[in-house]
């Protein structure tokens, strides 16, 4: 109902309320962009699951855990309302970005 809302007329501003965060990002992207988050969605989580099993400090272990359990919580979440990407969730999301990018470096210069 938010499409009829903010824009009248557009072919997509239907009769209907777009509760999944999937169904959102496929009406205001297209399937491409779906296709796109989804392929980001199983990137960080499969590079998570990888990156959990490579390290062997207990620390840097619970440190992925720690922000990769919430992450996959939130994007089964996504199926049933749109929970990824809310204001204050969005520190939890992008931290979970960087550190699964960066902790081979942590690792590695580990002191």
């Amino acid at each position: 109902l938010a499409g009829l809302r903010y824009s009248p007329g557009h072919p997509l501003s239907g009769n209907f309320d777009t509760d999944s965060g999937y169904l959102t990002i496929a009406v205001e992207t297209g399937w491409i962009g779906l296709i796109l988050m989804l392929s980001l969605f199983g990137y960080v989580g499969i590079k998570g699951i990888n990156e959990y099993n490579r390290v062997e400090d207990p620390v840097y272990k619970t440190m992925i855990l720690a922000y990769i359990v919430p992450y996959f919580a939130l994007s089964i979440a996504e199926f049933a309302q749109d929970a990824m990407f809310q204001r204050t969730l969005g520190v939890v999301i992008f931290a979970t970005y960087a550190l699964i990018q960066r902790v081979q470096f942590f690792e590695r210069n580990k002191t």
